[in-house]
């Protein structure tokens, strides 16, 4: 069936009305699918909670309880043991914000936002850590953009922590915050003169709990990202990084440029 627009132009074809109903039980289908993804992940979140709280804690009183007499063999078990049980709560609570992260749609379409005062509120959050590095941050001005100000925030705030966190040794961290528009988007750019990546592993590093560095090196389950490039892709934007090791790395996303 033909859809015509008011100048009388064909705008788009649309199969029979029996393909129509097959798309459109298909796309119920994987909404319905995805939600109820969603709600697991948020449920199985939540309930392993608890036991991995207990698990940490009932180490921890056997370490007491034993003192030294378990030699130094059974100091090292029980430390990894409350060691894991800690790290396995924090992926759990990493579980949690990214399967909530979007969940009111509604409320974001009709946000607007502006990138400046987000980017402000980021800083504030990551206040602490940008004392003890004594890293800079700068901004160009920034645009108003219809998304929702908690979003912006936590996208600022992730990727600038990120810059500071992954600095190089012995250099006060350097961050620089702009944005250009691009047709009917808005393009942001987060760079730093960190210590970069391999430009092999730029897709990966978006992915959920994936890292290109160990915990010993640096802290965190690598979820940060994943977080940005999940509200990046709900309003419909793109997220991308350019790095070389030793030369610092630069994060990009889009945003729209206009009410959706």
């Amino acid at each position: 069936t033909p859809i015509h627009g008011a100048d009388g132009e064909v705008t788009q074809w649309l199969g029979s009305s029996t393909d129509i109903d097959d798309l459109t039980r298909t796309v119920r289908a994987l909404r319905r699918s995805n939600e109820e993804l969603e709600q697991f992940a948020y449920a199985a979140a939540h309930d392993l909670q608890e036991p991995l709280r207990n698990v940490a804690n009932s180490v921890g009183m056997l370490s007491r309880l034993l003192g030294d007499c378990g030699g130094p063999r059974a100091a090292e078990w029980i430390e990894a043991s409350i060691k894991g049980a800690q790290r396995m709560q924090e992926m759990v609570k990493d579980l949690l914000t990214y399967s909530r992260v979007v969940e009111d749609g509604q409320l974001q379409m009709q946000a607007t936002t502006d990138a400046a005062k987000a980017a402000r509120l980021a800083l504030q959050n990551l206040e602490g850590m940008i004392a003890e590095t004594e890293a800079r941050v700068q901004w160009e001005p920034l645009p108003l953009v219809p998304v929702q100000e908690a979003h912006l925030v936590q996208l600022f705030q992730n990727l600038i922590g990120n810059a500071v966190k992954y600095r190089q040794p012995n250099t006060t961290p350097v961050v620089r915050v702009s944005a250009s528009a691009t047709g009917d988007e808005w393009q942001f750019i987060v760079a730093d003169n960190g210590i970069g990546f391999d430009p092999a592993y730029a897709d990966r590093i978006f992915r959920l709990f994936k890292r290109l560095h160990n915990r010993e090196e640096y802290s965190g389950n690598g979820i940060g990202l994943a977080i940005c490039a999940r509200i990046v892709a709900h309003y419909g934007g793109r997220i991308w990084a350019e790095g070389e090791p030793g030369k610092g790395a630069t994060f990009r996303f889009t945003l729209p440029g206009r009410k959706l």
